[in-house]
């Protein structure tokens, strides 16, 4: 696995080996699930916070920050001990993010609510996902955060 902007190699013979080096928890792979499974959420809330930092960024730069509403921007620069809330919605009664700048939440934010998961055009809201080793690593590198490969011996 490529992360840290490819500065960084990490060989594993498992997925938790990868895992453990993501979250810099050495003893991961010794952890019962429940432990496991917060390290993944701390994992993707980190990723989350730094990849919506740098987008919000560049949208500074680009223009698009501007073309946001006041709730939208506090959406993207607010804190992430709670998934946010409260932007427009569509006819069904989800929460419909359709700000010029992409949204970037964890699943797990949205499952212990009882809300229903945003909705946005597609591109507008990048989920990361850490129910399982797989789906972190999965979501990580769909948003381009990592890459991973296997070899054949």
């Amino acid at each position: 696995m490529a992360y840290a902007g490819g500065s960084r190699i990490c060989w594993a013979d498992d997925v938790a080996g990868l895992v453990a080096a993501l979250a810099g928890v050495y003893e991961y792979e010794a952890m019962g699930p429940q432990d496991a499974l917060v390290a993944r959420i701390r994992t993707a809330i980190r990723a989350q916070v730094l990849v919506q930092a740098e987008w919000v960024s560049e949208a500074m730069l680009n223009g698009d920050f501007g073309r946001c509403t006041e709730v939208e921007r506090g959406v993207l620069t607010g804190r992430r001990d709670r998934q946010p809330r409260g932007w427009s919605t569509d006819l069904l009664g989800h929460d419909y993010w359709s700000a010029p700048v992409p949204l970037v939440l964890v699943t797990t934010g949205w499952w212990a609510e009882e809300h229903l998961m945003p909705v946005g055009e597609p591109g507008a809201i990048h989920w990361l996902n850490p129910l399982t080793d797989d789906d972190l690593l999965d979501s990580m590198e769909d948003l381009g955060l990592i890459t991973c490969w296997a070899t054949t011996e």
